[in-house]
């Protein structure tokens, strides 16, 4: 359905010479790329949404996104498994928050984030088959990544000795990471 839609688009553009028909291969692909992150992102919103718990999720979406997308990992060849991963996860972190951690214990919060954080750095960036990545990118990756990392893990321990919530939501984030990571690097 989505390479349907996109089908569509792409041929409305080259009606209205919006795009040239030599690229048209490239545009569908990347329309089709961000049709189907639109969708998921929309769908984890209305999780977080329907658990009342929408900026919690914003967090949780916009840490675990910035690692992934530096870190690499595992890696589904086929949408609607990732889908479907990605909403049983978020549905699962924010199912788990709200009817059994409504106080997190905050004390290991901290080991948790610095355990994965160290395999996180030692096993990413992984690469995609997919995707053909330079050994000069990969180096650029590692470092953004390691970059992203301290931030995150230093704005963590601020919330944490502050006990705010936040930092669960953090901490899954790249708890979750590193399991794609770990597990890409199996599979590799």
């Amino acid at each position: 359905m989505i390479e349907s839609v996109s089908s569509k688009i792409i041929r409305c553009f080259l009606n209205q010479s919006i795009i040239d028909e030599t690229h048209k291969d490239v545009y569908q692909y990347g329309l089709i790329v961000v049709i189907q992150f639109m969708i998921t992102i929309i769908s984890m919103i209305v999780i977080g949404l329907i658990f009342n718990l929408f900026f919690e999720n914003l967090c949780f979406i916009i840490v675990f996104k910035l690692l992934r997308k530096f870190s690499g990992g595992l890696h589904s060849k086929k949408f609607s498994i990732c889908f479907s991963v990605s909403i049983v996860l978020n549905f699962l972190i924010l199912f788990v928050y709200r009817f059994f951690v409504l106080n997190p214990c905050f004390l290991i919060i901290i080991p948790i984030e610095l355990v994965s954080s160290i395999l996180l750095l030692f096993f990413s960036p992984i690469k995609n088959a997919n995707k053909d990545i330079s050994k000069n990118a990969l180096r650029i990756y590692k470092y953004i990544e390691t970059i992203i990392c301290a931030f995150v893990m230093a704005l963590s321990i601020v919330l944490v000795l502050n006990r705010n919530v936040y930092s669960y939501f953090i901490c899954m984030a790249i708890l979750v990471d590193t399991i794609f990571v770990v597990l890409g690097h199996i599979k590799n």
